[in-house]
């Protein structure tokens, strides 16, 4: 059993289509077109009436007479064909023209928290997916939401949201997120290493795995190859291991970035934590680019809520070409965790 399941049959998801100049209305509708009156959940989605129904009317016609506007998730009733829709008013399509950096855009990618958060916290949905984001949109509409992070702490009250990804039986996280490469090293401390671990151990727990091991990759090449051309694995990495060892926790490295999901499967290791974000998503992308999803976790947070496993694509926004073949698997694999499969 796992800590986010809800004990329902069919579980309400609020379903956040992102950036809605980006490729979240899309990817949305051809999940719909796919897999509509085969989900076990109840979708609701949250979101511009308007720019989802041009989606829809181009990629999944046949859907549109399943939709149904309400205005409280309450209203929402198993059906297995039903599409609830929640609109969130104050916004024309024109304003949000696909592939741009507007405030618009960031304004509504706002709203859809709000409301989708203030609905999760009051049991109204049981958990939130969101399709992606555009930072760039967010911050020019509000400069103290560079992500999603911060907002969520604001709205949520709450500090240092985190995020672990899944994909397969593993799960992923790195120590230093979005931060420019040269600053890397000195955001690597033996407190940052411990603060991604004790989150991916308690993560892995809620998700149901009883003794949670995890590996650490090194920062240099050949895992500094003793020093010789790097030696924060030295003075920084491996000393962190150690002291969470004696603490309890099951963590073993550093490993040799380019090779430590080899390392995973010869020792079972099923939590992995890399130092940096593209030491990370290189491995987790060309790996698995249509079956990962990503899940913020907090201690203090009790719904599920998660996000796909890529990016907003705003080169191919409105062009038709978006592969929803990670929505698709996301909001299964939402459901399945809702459930408690």
């Amino acid at each position: 059993m796992n800590f986010y399941q809800c004990n329902k049959e069919h579980p309400k998801v609020g379903v956040l289509l992102g950036d809605h100049a980006g490729i979240g209305p899309e990817i949305t509708a051809k999940m719909f077109h796919k897999l509509g009156g085969s989900l076990e959940c109840i979708p609701v989605v949250i979101a511009s009436y308007p720019i989802f129904l041009k989606e829809m009317e181009l990629f999944a016609p046949e859907q549109i007479q399943n939709i149904r506007l309400i205005s409280d998730p309450d209203e929402a009733e198993w059906d297995s064909k039903t599409i609830y829709f929640i609109d969130l008013p104050g916004f024309r399509s024109e304003d949000i023209p696909a592939g741009e950096i507007t405030s618009e855009a960031g304004r509504l990618m706002v709203r859809a928290f709000e409301v989708s958060l203030d609905y999760a916290v009051k049991k109204k949905i049981d958990g939130i997916l969101l399709c992606p984001l555009r930072k760039e949109s967010m911050v020019l509409y509000n400069p103290q939401y560079p992500s999603e992070f911060p907002l969520f702490d604001d709205m949520l009250g709450v500090q240092r949201m985190g995020c672990v990804k899944r994909a397969g039986p593993r799960y992923y996280d790195c120590i230093v997120g979005h931060v420019p490469l040269r600053e890397v090293p000195d955001k690597i401390t033996e407190e940052a290493i411990r603060h991604s671990v004790v989150q991916m151990h308690d993560s892995m727990k809620k998700f149901g795995i009883e003794h949670p091991r995890i590996g650490i990759s090194a920062l240099n090449p050949h895992a500094g190859q003793g020093g010789d051309i790097g030696d924060d694995e030295i003075k920084v990495i491996t000393p962190a291991i150690q002291k969470l060892c004696m603490e309890g926790y099951d963590v073993y490295g550093p490993y040799p970035a380019d090779t430590m999901t080899i390392s995973a499967e010869r020792e079972n290791l099923y939590g992995l934590i890399y130092m940096f974000h593209d030491q990370l998503l290189v491995c987790l992308k060309s790996a698995h680019m249509d079956d990962n999803i990503a899940y913020f976790v907090h201690p203090h947070i009790n719904f599920p809520m998660a996000s796909m496993g890529h990016g907003c694509a705003p080169d191919i926004a409105g062009k038709g070409i978006a592969n929803e073949a990670n929505m698709c698997f996301c909001i299964v694999d939402f459901t399945d965790v809702l459930k408690g499969k």
